[in-house]
Formats: C-alpha cells, sequence, structure tokens
C-alpha cells in the first residue's frame, strides 16, 4: 500500500518521532483562591455579615472531617443566615479588561427537610468592580433534592471591570432553632486564556486558534484549528516556552516559522475541509495552578505551517 501523499514527502522516523512524543509531564497542585474552602480550619477566613450565626458540622460532612452549616443561631422561628469571603483578584485587571479570565466556581450544597419543613440553602457568586458593585452574579437556587449532596459548578468570563469575587453562603428557617443546610468542598479559580506571538503560513494561511470551551479545572479544555491545508497536522501542548526555528529541519518550513512550545504532549489532529478540533481534559485537584500551558499546531505539508500560541494559565 502506498503512503498518502502528505505522509510521503517526509521520513517515517520523522513522523514516529513526534507521534511519540505523548505524555504530559507531573505538575504541582492548584490553588484554591477560596481560603477554608471546605471548613476543614473551622469558620477561618469567612465572616458573618448578618450576625445571624454560622457554625462548623462534623457530622453531617461531603468530604474531610467537617462543613459548614448555618445550624443554631438567632431566634426561634423564621431566620436568614449568611456567612461570606471576598477574593481580590484585582491583579488580573488588565486580562480581566481584556476578556481572558474565566473564573469556576464548584462544590457542594445540601438542603435537609423533615415533617414537611425544609430548611433551604444555596451559594451566590457575585463579580464585583472596584467600588464593591456587583457587575454579575450566580446563584445557585436551592439545594435539592432534598437531604443529599447536590453539586453546583459555574464557568464564565469575568465582566470587564470586575475586581473582586464574594462567595456568599445562605440559609433560612421557618420554624425551629437550627438552620439544617450544609455546604463542603468549594473551590474557586481564574483561568487567563489568551493568543501570543506569531505563526508562518501554508498553503491555506496561518493556522489559526479559537477557543472552543474555555480551560475551566474539573472541565475540557477546547481548541478550533482553521486554516489548515489537508497537511499532516499536530497539536504541541507544554509547560515551557521555547523560540526553535523550523527551516532547518527541512520539512518545506519557511524562514518564520518557529516552534514556541516545549513538547510535552503530542496530538495527531484529524481534520476536515481545513478545520480541526483538539481537547484536553483539566483535573479538578493536582492539576496545573499557576504553570503556563501553552498549545501550537504544526502542519507539514508541500508549505509546512505553524500557528500562533494559546496560552493558558490556572490561578
Amino acid at each position: 500500500m502506498s503512503k498518502p501523499q502528505a505522509l510521503s514527502r517526509f521520513s517515517f522516523p520523522v513522523v514516529v518521532a513526534v507521534v511519540a512524543l505523548s505524555s504530559v509531564a507531573p505538575v504541582a497542585a492548584q490553588t484554591n483562591l477560596l481560603v477554608n474552602g471546605g471548613a476543614e480550619a473551622g469558620l477561618a477566613g469567612w465572616v458573618d455579615p448578618l450576625g445571624g450565626g454560622f457554625n462548623v458540622s462534623t457530622i453531617t460532612v461531603h468530604g474531610g472531617t467537617q462543613a459548614f452549616t448555618a445550624g443554631v443561631g438567632g431566634p426561634t422561628g423564621a431566620h436568614n443566615q449568611e456567612f461570606r469571603q471576598d477574593v481580590s483578584i484585582a491583579a488580573m485587571a488588565t486580562a480581566i479588561d481584556a476578556g481572558a479570565i474565566t473564573v469556576t466556581f464548584a462544590g457542594f450544597g445540601r438542603t435537609n427537610e423533615a415533617g414537611g419543613a425544609a430548611d433551604p440553602g444555596r451559594v451566590v457568586l457575585e463579580f464585583r468592580n472596584s467600588a464593591g458593585t456587583p457587575l454579575a452574579t450566580y446563584d445557585s437556587g436551592v439545594f435539592q433534592p432534598f437531604n443529599a449532596w447536590q453539586p453546583f459548578r459555574e464557568v464564565r468570563q469575568a465582566p470587564v471591570g470586575t475586581r473582586s469575587l464574594r462567595v456568599r453562603l445562605l440559609g433560612s428557617r421557618q420554624v425551629g432553632v437550627s438552620t439544617d443546610c450544609f455546604f463542603d468542598d468549594m473551590v474557586l479559580h481564574c483561568t487567563d486564556w489568551r493568543l501570543v506571538g506569531t505563526g508562518c503560513a501554508g498553503a491555506s494561511g496561518v493556522p489559526a486558534l479559537a477557543l472552543a470551551s474555555p480551560p475551566a479545572p474539573g472541565g475540557t479544555y477546547g481548541l478550533a484549528v482553521s486554516s489548515l491545508s489537508g497537511g499532516i497536522a499536530f497539536m504541541v501542548t507544554g509547560l515551557f516556552a521555547q523560540s526553535l526555528p523550523l527551516q532547518p529541519l527541512g520539512l518545506e518550513f519557511g524562514p518564520a516559522c518557529v516552534g514556541q512550545v516545549s513538547l510535552d504532549d503530542v496530538r495527531l489532529l484529524a481534520q476536515s475541509g481545513g478545520l480541526a478540533s483538539w481537547s484536553l481534559a483539566l483535573p479538578m485537584a493536582g492539576g496545573f495552578a499557576g504553570l503556563n500551558l501553552r498549545s501550537q499546531v504544526v502542519e507539514l505539508s508541500a508549505v509546512s505551517a505553524v500557528s500562533n500560541v494559546a496560552s493558558v494559565v490556572i490561578h
């Protein structure tokens, strides 16, 4: 059987060597922007703005040994309780205002019900400007079905002007002396995604990268690729930047073609009509915090080409 025309231009060892570079090295654990998101340090890091009382449960927990609960506090009967934490992201102001920051907020909540009376619990995330005015809000709604832990997760772009994030744990009751709603294992992350550097053109121009799904812990990071020319295309992903002139390799690269990504993960792209897609599952824990994950398309063809670089950092 003859080789496909695109492949026949390049030596078999070169292609095999590129495809074989397919394992990502271990990296450091992620950082949670929330202080004490799972109540393992008691009530540290949070404030009670209503003075209605908030507590820690060692009985009803999702993970670890403790969880937040509105619990016993205030007068008998109808009562509202809140626990909250403000997180400054002002240091990311330039990236936020360029539309580059995506926020992920996730965790578990529980509303208990007994005798027909439920104590509704819910969480709210506010995107606030420098004056403290909310620009956008996520509300989980009341956790239900009742008497079981329910996951919540929100991923959205930080609005222009966002300088802080406020997480609010809200509970209420109509009867009794205890508000039986619970909150545990909460995480808050910001990811910075942008295109950097320049590429070089092939027969269909410079391969172009676009964000298909935002990079969020516990989710799938996806890129859409266009302007391919039907050659052999790879997505190269690495943890480090480099500047490797490709013309000396003798694979039809021009003088402007530069490899800008370390070869930690290389995947063949299936393309159709000059288009392709790529995705990478990101762990919720033990992943990429503080590291720069970089991706670049390399296409081997009669006129070989490379894209610019999609850069993402998880904070």
